[in-house]
């Protein structure tokens, strides 16, 4: 069900595609997609013509063998916190294929634009984390233990007070975490490579007047 709602399969295929990007609703009729042909079915069976049951044939499996129920997770947040997440990781490697080809090349720290791409391309593991862990929890609603307890049957029954409490005590030391993260990284990001140290020296050891005639001082690389 999982991989049929992130890709707003309805009806079982064989050989499905792999949807890139949609346009329009997710109701089986959108407007505008680029797909890759068979690509579904390598991914979830490792067959060319492999086939992917749809929502109607799963709903419909589901609710005979566990009873009347709504066995569908919700289909917006499937399809795009999956895109989101792979998104996110295309890009990465990507980038990271870009900063071996300048490095490879000797002109990665001469490259502006790709040194202005990489400072907010740091939010992207942290997105594809995040969009991973949605669509994850999501896309297996409405079970907790698939076929054993459902999300509804396994509410605790603790108090309101004592949710809202931890709910505000995590959040609060995770936003100091993530100021105090956010802050060390701009500080260090700001450091010239090639800046004195607290005694004066460079961080190769060497001042400008102890270099031998013709001798360049190398920029050392902050970590």
């Amino acid at each position: 069900m999982k991989m049929a709602a992130a890709e707003a399969i309805y009806n079982t295929q064989n050989g499905a595609s792999f949807s890139l990007l949609t346009i329009g609703n997710l109701s089986g009729n959108p407007i505008f997609q680029i797909r890759l042909p068979h690509m579904l079915s390598v991914l979830a069976d490792n067959n060319w013509d492999g086939s992917v049951q749809g929502i109607n044939q799963i709903q419909a499996a589901e609710a005979a063998k566990y009873g009347p129920g709504n066995y569908k997770p919700i289909l917006w947040v499937t399809y795009w916190s999956f895109r989101i997440m792979v998104g996110c990781g295309i890009l990465m490697l990507l980038l990271m294929a870009a900063g071996l080809w300048l490095m490879r090349r000797r002109r990665l720290e001469q490259s502006r634009w790709y040194l202005r791409l990489a400072v907010p391309a740091i939010a992207l593991p942290f997105v594809a984390n995040a969009t991973g862990w949605i669509f994850t929890e999501m896309g297996r609603q409405p079970w907790v233990v698939y076929g054993l307890l459902k999300t509804s049957q396994a509410v605790s029954h603790i108090g309101t007070g004592y949710v809202v409490t931890t709910l505000i005590g995590f959040t609060a030391i995770y936003s100091v975490l993530a100021a105090i993260d956010l802050g060390l990284m701009v500080r260090y990001g700001r450091l010239e490579a090639d800046s004195p140290d607290e005694h004066g020296e460079h961080p190769e050891g060497k001042d400008d007047d102890e270099l031998e005639p013709g001798e360049e001082r190398v920029p050392a690389l902050v970590y």
